[in-house]
């Protein structure tokens, strides 16, 4: 009987483990890299490289993009010509 709770108890354990979020949806082809790479690039490029935003806002000519998981949010924020000039992560992301 233990032998049958062990093994289901391993089995369950990693099924959780497989259904954790690894990556943003539609970005699982991104290579790794820093957030301060993204400083500088165009809406075009970071648009290429991640995909659509969960969410996009405009304020006073500046736009945030926001890229979210169940652990983590990428925020990017462009200046009025398209141009990142900031990004951050909150939560846990790797």
């Amino acid at each position: 009987m233990k032998k049958w709770v062990v093994g289901l108890v391993c089995g369950l354990m990693m099924s959780a483990c497989s259904m954790r979020p690894t990556s943003f949806e539609g970005v699982s082809h991104a290579e790794p890299q820093t957030i301060a790479s993204l400083i500088g690039q165009p809406r075009s490029a970071i648009h290429s490289r991640f995909g659509t935003p969960t969410l996009s806002r405009n304020e006073q000519n500046k736009t945030l993009w926001s890229y979210q998981s169940d652990s983590c949010a990428l925020l990017i924020f462009f200046d009025e010509t398209g141009i990142c000039r900031h990004a951050e992560t909150r939560g846990k992301c790797r």
